[in-house]
């Protein structure tokens, strides 16, 4: 996976790969739960319907993360139904787990005993896991090669001999009856779990996830009286606060790393091909930036503040070798703890959705097509009995603004409604007939949005 900035994923080290401890990054992003909601970005312009009158003037639009004039077009509504087929989510939860330490444990850095970093590494490191996933052989044999031979487990662990270790990566500990935080890129397509908390090998099951969040949920087996790392507040982050980064880079686990806050809000939508062969597109609507140092198989980690308390989950990293460069991202806690709490009551994330399907438009296909706008977000299909259609928006319209945010293609529209919560109302200006109009629209929720899309025979922008 590769991007204009050489983003990729924080975790998927393949731990027998040849030239290092833990070998080099599968690369990757996300996927979701069984039956989970469906997303679209285009790639093209199908189906341009002209306006009546074209207009503005020519302006260069670039895609700032998926390079020049990508805006992608893949419908994934079958991608959910794929992974309820190919993962075995466990058929019951608890809808009563609390999650987070319970403790306010205060974090003590005086000088005659410890300093911060000391402290918090002390406090953090208890709640860490590393996870290592166990794909199907021929499945790791098509993608390596056949190089890896069966794989005797972690730890002298017995394993299924049709296993092989492939990806290592890292996780948050929950709860205390062992409820473990990571990505979906980090776990997808496992057909084993074998998870390190404050060394103690315990095997694990997945539960679900939230593909399309890069969220995902692990349960230890037989597991009681853990350590659950305290949660912070993502709302309250300022840009230079400290912060340190925990997980297992190039599958060295109980691994810290310190830096600061570099930005926040920032925002990408990944697709790449996961180590099982899925393909998967990721919504990435805001995240923290560190400098604190995060590499391949930091992934699912914990980024957290001076009082040790959780805000971020290690996700990504840009660099140009793909490892550290000084650039990483983390998703903030708050977006990934409301998905988590989800997933374990046995419920289907839900996001919001307007209902329509894009294409961006730029100067050059402004002019080839006669449109009124050399930006914005072209709209290409409505389906019915969705936000959109309800709010009068129709094929051929061109979004420029959403919410007060100009709107250069569908890629900012897309981050900009799936950073919306379902319900919640937004401004929209669009362009028809070489005017432009604005309306107030419901964002809707895509719990159904599955069998719309099947329906219509078309996806849905999320």
């Amino acid at each position: 996976m590769s991007e204009q900035d050489s983003s990729s994923w924080a975790g998927g080290v393949n731990p027998q790969a040849p030239g290092g401890p833990a070998g080099g990054p599968v690369g990757g992003s996300a996927g979701g739960p069984a039956g989970g909601p469906a997303y679209v970005s285009s790639s093209s312009m199908p189906n341009f319907q002209a306006p009546k009158s074209s207009g503005g003037g020519f302006k260069t639009f670039i895609l700032a993360f998926l390079g020049a004039a990508l805006a992608f077009a893949i419908g994934v509504v079958g991608l959910n139904i794929y992974n309820s087929m190919n993962q075995s989510p466990m058929s019951s939860t608890s809808v009563d787990t609390t999650l987070g330490s319970q403790e306010n444990i205060p974090i003590n850095a005086a000088p005659t005993e410890s300093t911060l970093p000391e402290a918090v590494a002390s406090k953090c490191l208890p709640s860490l896991a590393s996870i290592t996933v166990y794909l199907p052989t021929s499945t790791v044999q098509n993608i390596y090669g056949g190089l890896f031979n069966n794989s005797s487990g972690s730890q002298g662990q017995e394993l299924n001999e049709s296993v092989t270790a492939a990806t290592l990566g890292s996780g948050v500990v929950l709860s205390e009856d062992g409820y473990i935080l990571t990505n979906y890129h980090v776990v997808a397509g496992g057909a084993q779990y074998t998870v390190t908390v404050n060394n103690v090998d315990y095997e694990a099951d997945y539960v679900g996830a939230d593909s399309s969040s890069d969220v995902a949920i692990l349960k230890l087996r037989d597991a009681s009286g853990l350590a659950p790392m305290e949660i912070g507040n993502s709302e309250e982050l300022v840009v230079g606060e400290w912060v340190m980064a925990l997980g297992s880079p190039f599958g060295l686990s109980q691994s810290v790393s310190t830096g600061i806050i570099s930005s926040i809000g920032r925002s990408r939508i990944v697709q790449a091909t996961l180590a099982n062969h899925e393909t998967v597109s990721l919504f990435y609507p805001t995240l923290i930036q560190t400098d604190a140092a995060i590499n391949p198989g930091n992934s699912g980690g914990a980024l957290v503040n001076a009082d040790g308390k959780l805000i971020g989950m290690n996700t990504l990293l840009s660099s140009s070798t793909g490892n550290y460069a000084g650039v990483g991202f983390a998703i903030p806690i708050n977006y990934a703890i409301q998905l988590a709490q989800q997933i374990i009551d046995g419920k289907t994330p839900t996001h919001a959705y307007l209902g329509t399907s894009l294409s961006s438009v730029t100067s050059e296909l402004a002019s080839r097509y006669g449109l009124p706008s050399t930006y914005g977000a072209y709209i290409t299909q409505v389906l019915p009995g969705t936000s959109a259609e309800a709010a009068g928006l129709e094929i051929g319209d061109i979004i420029i603004e959403f919410d007060g945010q100009t709107i250069t293609s569908s890629t900012d529209l897309m981050l900009g409604v799936r950073g919306k919560n379902p319900g919640e109302s937004v401004t929209l200006v669009y362009v028809r007939d070489g005017e432009e109009h604005e309306i107030t629209v419901t964002l809707g929720n895509d719990e159904s949005i599955s069998q719309v899309a099947q329906q219509s025979q078309s996806s849905v922008l999320r």
